[in-house]
């Protein structure tokens, strides 16, 4: 029943604009909360009780919780102390008769929520991720496919205008109904309640289909090519900027594997090439950004002078939580504290934008966003916080390559799958850059996914004289070097 509904789960991320149950908070217009959450709470107690009363609490299996559950503890310690320090102002706290500890408890019940479901994949999914996570992955993209054929024909040329009002009316609903009336934004959104959550989406499922593409056998090889091609071409005609990002990274980051560090035949990888693809690639990470401090000057000017209304928003929100993070650099203002410090941060041009008035109108149509996990997290976590979100991401890649040259080393396959886990870990990084929320389940199913890989990688060689086990992990998720 629950891997039931971690189907559709999957099958339902996409769709975030419903009207939902209020009372869930920033996870009630997402469809996926329905199907997901129930597995969860069901799931997850189980097993639990069974890890800690079963018959056979064998060492492996003890072990197996360790690293998903490591990660949990650091991240409430990190949130605990960032809430014990700003105590007094999470309790007395209220901007737009919303009470700061309400949003503080809402904020960590979406983390919980999320550990919550990474365990959920780590145990049930497991290693038959083609089956629970690729083909509903699939059956997503070519729902939004077949509804953006319909947005496209209505928005562009105005056909099937009757078909396409009465799916979008259930499809989009509630607030987010109102947000696209014509004119507003010429960008597509899909199913998603607007285009940069569309793009979201699209970038994290979008390695998916590319390792379903590249490592799958028969006919299932070019339906999955086929659905990378659509959802791509879809992609590029919407222009959400999130989207062609994580994209291009997830393009980079399958090159850099295919070719450099995991080819498929791992004795002509060369020591030096790894290590040049290294050196250049951090090379090119630390010029974009001081040339992005370079220019940000520039940058400002031009979007305070008539850009659009969101850019003058995202700078705004990405101002104000700079200057929450350079007052309290450690540990930030206490998770969820952002909007509760907004006004006192925000530039004086921030009230040019329309959507900034519309977070200050009481009540607030939309809570004030900060456009950015980096941004947030620096306000709401300081330092402490930032760097580990972006050290979480970069060690589970690294461990992931690591695992996976030791798993080539001892059977002369490579797993199709640490294709997908490494470029989803860039994804997540990348995807921080255009939004600030920590709901989607595709964070929490890569997390999930990658502690169970490192868990079965890392211990290949110990387990090796089980040949029956080896055998099985080789032929469901192997691909034959070339």
């Amino acid at each position: 029943m629950t891997r039931t509904l971690f189907l559709f789960g999957v099958a339902t991320i996409p769709f975030t604009g419903i009207a939902g149950w209020t009372s869930l908070g920033e996870l009630a217009p997402m469809l996926s909360t329905y199907f997901l959450l129930p597995a969860v709470l069901v799931a997850v107690p189980a097993m639990a009780a069974d890890a800690v009363f079963g018959p056979t609490p064998s060492a492996a299996r003890r072990t197996s919780w360790r690293l998903p559950t490591a990660i949990l503890l650091i991240a409430c310690a990190i949130v605990v102390a960032s809430s014990v320090v700003n105590a007094g102002e999470i309790v007395t706290n209220v901007f737009q008769g919303r009470h700061a500890l309400e949003k503080f408890a809402s904020s960590f019940v979406v983390i919980l929520y999320g550990f919550c479901l990474s365990y959920f994949v780590y145990f049930v999914v497991g290693r038959d991720w083609r089956r629970w996570l690729l083909k509903p992955i699939a059956v997503s993209a070519l729902l939004c496919i077949a509804f953006s054929a319909f947005e496209i024909l209505y928005r562009r040329f105005g056909l099937m205008s009757g078909v396409f009002e009465l799916v979008d009316s259930v499809v989009h609903s509630g607030a987010h109904a109102a947000l696209f009336d014509k004119g507003w934004d010429p960008r597509i959104r899909s199913l998603s309640f607007e285009p940069p959550d569309f793009g979201n989406y699209v970038g994290y499922v979008w390695p998916w289909l590319l390792c379903g593409w590249l490592f799958t056998a028969g006919a299932s090889k070019y339906r999955y090519g086929v659905l990378w091609t659509l959802l791509t071409a879809l992609a590029l005609y919407s222009g959400a900027r999130t989207g062609l990002v994580m994209m291009t990274v997830g393009t980079i980051v399958f090159l850099a594997l295919r070719f450099v560090y995991l080819p498929l035949a791992p004795r002509k990888a060369s020591g030096l090439l790894t290590g040049l693809t290294t050196i250049l690639l951090l090379w090119v990470g630390l010029l974009s950004v001081v040339a992005a401090a370079v220019g940000f000057g520039a940058y400002e000017q031009a979007i305070i002078g008539g850009s659009s209304v969101s850019d003058l928003s995202r700078l705004a929100s990405i101002k104000a939580a700079l200057g929450m993070f350079l007052d309290r650099p450690l540990l930030g203002f206490g998770l969820g504290q952002f909007g509760f410090f907004f006004t006192e941060y925000m530039p004086p041009w921030g009230y040019l934008s329309n959507e900034v008035n519309d977070w200050l109108t009481s009540p607030p149509k939309f809570w004030p966003a900060s456009y950015s996990i980096y941004a947030r997290l620096a306000g709401e976590l300081g330092l402490v916080g930032l760097v580990s979100w972006i050290t979480l991401w970069l060690w589970l890649a690294k461990s992931i390559v690591a695992a996976t040259r030791k798993f080539q080393r001892l059977t002369g396959r490579t797993p199709a799958v640490s294709y997908a886990l490494v470029a989803s870990c860039f994804c997540v990084l990348s995807s921080g850059f255009g939004t600030d929320t920590l709901r989607s389940p595709m964070i929490w199913i890569t997390l999930g996914l990658s502690c169970r890989y490192l868990f079965e990688l890392s211990n290949v060689e110990e387990r090796k004289d089980a040949v029956g086990d080896l055998r099985h992990l080789i032929t469901a998720h192997g691909v034959k070097p070339a």
